[in-house]
């Protein structure tokens, strides 16, 4: 089901009526997973936490619905980002790295943006309810 033709998330598609309520697989996977890994954990391990969700599926299932979605989370500060929102950008930022490559040595980017991300989601998870 695609959103509303209006505002920041303009095609992008929108939870069902059933999933309302429910904790998306970004939100399971922190949950579940035992923790978040450190942001001084090896890249190996940043990336497969990273991978541990699939953002395309949770935004529509369409290269184009992440690609909207994410240019929409990037207009806003990640303070305000929900712990779905980061998980799915943390997925975007992994999958840019993988297509351009990696990083280069002594200067990588995405992974040092990735490693922000994981601080945020790491310290969101720990955080108490």
């Amino acid at each position: 089901m695609k959103g509303d033709e209006e505002g920041p998330f303009a095609g992008v598609a929108k939870a069902s009526p059933e999933s309302q309520g429910r904790s998306s697989a970004a939100e399971i996977q922190v949950a579940s997973s035992g923790g978040v890994p450190a942001a001084d954990a090896s890249e190996l391990e940043i990336i497969r936490f990273a991978q541990a969700i699939n953002g395309y599926e949770e935004v529509g299932g369409e290269a184009a619905d992440l690609g909207r979605f994410v240019a929409a989370l990037e207009q806003r500060d990640v303070a305000d980002l929900s712990l779905r929102e980061l998980r799915i950008l943390l997925f975007a930022r992994q999958r840019a790295h993988y297509h351009q490559g990696g990083g280069w040595p002594g200067w990588d980017p995405l992974m040092d943006e990735m490693r922000e991300l994981v601080a945020v989601i790491r310290e969101r998870a720990e955080r108490p309810s």
